[in-house]
């Protein structure tokens, strides 16, 4: 039997991790290339006899164009190794601990362990906004990275507001 009412704080707290989870899979930066680079390489590319090599590089010069007209999308997932796991684990700890605290699965209010998963998350995100995994004249910031930040800043909002509304939220 469920006791415990849902309260504005996990709900906030549950829309958060939701836009964290799913900002891992938009665009956190767009790869774009010098102007000059395409004309390069295409002619590198025209000088070749080798009909494969003409074809690969074809393919590749296409491409090129296409991250210098609007960029390539780069995800958490392709841009991370650890960060993104790390992140996918707060957003889903402090889910889960907003639903097992809502279902009275917990006894003791889980408002400071979901505020931790959100401040880790906050910090992996600024730190990746600020040092990008890749050359900042090559790198720029995509919308992802922002939207990870607001769904982080939520969650640690979110706890402190339950957090409030209870007049609790410290683990003994």
């Amino acid at each position: 039997m469920v006791t415990h009412r849902l309260r504005l704080g996990d709900v906030l707290t549950l829309a958060g991790a939701g836009v964290l989870l799913l900002a891992l899979f938009a665009p956190w930066y767009r790869v774009v290339l010098p102007p000059g680079f395409a004309d390069a390489f295409r002619s590198a590319v025209t000088g070749t006899t080798d009909p494969f090599a003409r074809a690969l590089g074809e393919v590749f010069v296409a491409q090129t164009d296409h991250a210098i007209r609007g960029g390539l999308p780069v995800t958490a997932w392709d841009a991370f190794k650890i960060l993104d796991v790390v992140l996918l684990a707060a957003a889903a700890g402090a889910a889960l601990l907003i639903v097992l605290s809502i279902t009275d699965r917990l006894s003791r209010p889980v408002d400071d362990l979901v505020s931790a998963a959100g401040t880790l998350a906050v910090g992996g995100v600024l730190f990746r906004i600020i040092v990008r995994p890749g050359p900042s004249e090559v790198l720029t910031i995509g919308y992802g990275a922002w939207m990870a930040l607001a769904g982080a800043v939520a969650i640690i909002v979110g706890s402190r507001l339950g957090a409030r509304e209870t007049g609790a939220g410290h683990v003994t």
